[in-house]
């Protein structure tokens, strides 16, 4: 494929992911949110650029795909971002998804996105479609200087509650997560709107904290609410040689905040996907097996129910890969091959009551029945051991 790209490439992907592809219809991003990594990539105008010959690479790649899956439109850049007003690459895209009959989820922060609802609409109509918004905090305020190129939150509540009332089902982020960003009922009032402008669900997934990025968000939060970028970075372990570019706070806070946060959509009664920890996801099922999601590819969520419905005290790749994965029309070898992968490392249930037990050279789960979320350097740390593997092969 020369424009989509397979969007599996880590356990963090397969999660809460159902998408199969992602496409990015620009290089870089004119939005210029503080704590995006995509601020690296921008162009040196300030903002994105366009792809060239994307449209006719994208027509190819869709017209020889050989199985169903949702592309994701797109989860390093804003598909609406202020080039696109000009250049309609996005609505080009979905020109084409439709021509083809094929799954997309857009997501954005824009309300620009209402220029395309004709094209959404119909897409609506042959269930092919779901549209994502990008809200941070209610308030105004926080999210201008957050976000310094995006619509207000009211203007994306708003656009969001027009698709929702045509009947198309329209989901959340609040992400990455801000600790220290909300206070008093901050995110509660977030979730309310949220939810009082059509939202099904909330997805949410931590700041991933960068060299690049984090001592502004650092600063700006303090100067938003006295005292919160140290509170931000007091939830963060302190970085190590080895530890990854990008840290996640530890485990314990992360926790406690996000099993709040579940509580506060279970007050408001919409669905609730934790990112990073699986195990707390809370939504409706046939939520996600109506709609585009008949499309969808199962995540580590869907895997844990399938093992909790069959109650079995040890569950090996055999009977996982049959009973589960085979019957899941739109798995093919590549999928299932990284699955695979998650499942031999070790990697597949982690933050979950499944621990992984090797025996025999064979790697089967049993419940634990206590949720462990495990230390964020662990990341580091088995990249580092993959690597001394490595040269110990070479040099043996």
């Amino acid at each position: 494929m020369k424009v989509l790209r397979r969007f599996h490439k880590s356990i963090l992907d397969v999660r809460s992911h159902q998408w199969k592809y992602q496409l990015e219809p620009y290089r870089g991003c004119g939005m210029g949110c503080v704590y995006c990594g995509a601020r690296r990539r921008a162009h040196l105008g300030g903002g994105g650029r366009k792809r060239k010959d994307l449209i006719p690479l994208l027509r190819d790649d869709l017209a020889g795909l050989k199985s169903a899956g949702i592309t994701y439109i797109s989860p390093e850049v804003d598909p609406y971002q202020p080039l696109e007003k000009a250049l309609h690459v996005t609505r080009r895209a979905l020109e084409l998804f439709l021509e083809f009959e094929c799954p997309v989820v857009p997501l954005t922060k824009s309300p620009l996105i209402l220029r395309d609802e004709d094209l959404l609409l119909e897409l609506h109509k042959r269930d092919l479609v779901s549209v994502q918004f990008t809200v941070l905090h209610v308030d105004p305020d926080m999210t201008r200087a957050l976000e310094p190129g995006v619509a207000l939150p009211r203007e994306r509540l708003e656009a969001a509650a027009r698709l929702a009332g045509a009947g198309i089902p329209v989901h959340f982020h609040i992400s990455p997560y801000l600790p220290g960003l909300y206070r008093g009922e901050g995110l509660a009032d977030t979730i309310r709107a949220i939810a009082d402008h059509g939202g099904r669900c909330v997805y949410t997934n931590p700041l991933g904290l960068r060299r690049s990025s984090g001592g502004k968000t650092v600063r700006i939060l303090d100067e938003l609410n006295a005292g919160s970028g140290t509170q931000l970075l007091q939830m963060y372990p302190r970085r190590r040689p080895g530890m990854p570019r990008t840290i996640l706070p530890r485990s314990e806070l992360l926790l406690r905040d996000m099993e709040e946060f579940r509580e506060i959509c279970r007050r408001y009664k919409i669905g609730f996907v934790c990112e990073f920890i699986p195990e707390l996801t809370d939504v409706d099922p046939a939520e996600f097996s109506a709609g585009v999601f008949r499309y969808g590819l199962p995540t580590v969520y869907d895997m844990l129910r399938f093992c909790e419905n069959r109650g079995d005290a040890v569950l090996d790749w055999a009977t996982f890969d049959s009973e589960f994965l085979c019957r899941c029309d739109v798995v093919d070898g590549a999928f299932r091959d990284f699955v695979l992968r998650l499942w031999e490392s070790g990697d597949l249930f982690r933050n979950t009551r499944l621990v992984p037990t090797r025996s025999n050279g064979r790697m089967t789960y049993r419940s634990d029945g206590e949720l462990k979320v495990g230390d964020h350097s662990q990341g580091a740390l088995s990249w580092m051991n993959r690597l001394r593997r490595m040269r110990v092969r070479l040099f043996q």
